[in-house]
């Protein structure tokens, strides 16, 4: 499942969807993506699109770069660590040897919608 978390710091696209024009009207409207989160390499579907149009970061741990070398931000090693204002990045085991996630700071008055 991929996700789009409404922050006043920068939206997040946390795995990419298929890049469909009424998900990229959908985000325009509300504020755009300012970074996309990849948690792992079988996540990556249409990431460089949304990333193409939005100007947005991309972050993938560097253990599953080769699913997305258009990625302008890389995760290196295997201790969490803060990548953008409000938002750590924590790798852990998982399918893949890049496997990640990641913990906001949560705004209760901002949407997270699936």
């Amino acid at each position: 499942h991929s996700y789009f978390i409404e922050r006043s710091e920068g939206n997040l696209l946390i795995d990419s969807p298929r890049y469909i024009w009424r998900l990229a009207n959908f985000f325009e409207e509300h504020g755009g993506i300012a970074a996309v989160l990849l948690t792992h390499r079988d996540d990556v579907c249409d990431a460089d699109k949304y990333a193409a149009k939005f100007a947005s970061g991309t972050w993938i741990h560097e253990a599953d770069r080769s699913a997305a070398p258009f990625a302008s931000d890389i995760i290196a090693g295997d201790s969490p660590r803060t990548i953008l204002p409000g938002v750590k990045t924590i790798p852990m085991p998982g399918h893949t040897a890049g496997s990640v996630a990641y913990w906001w700071r949560i705004d209760f008055s901002s949407p997270v919608i699936p």
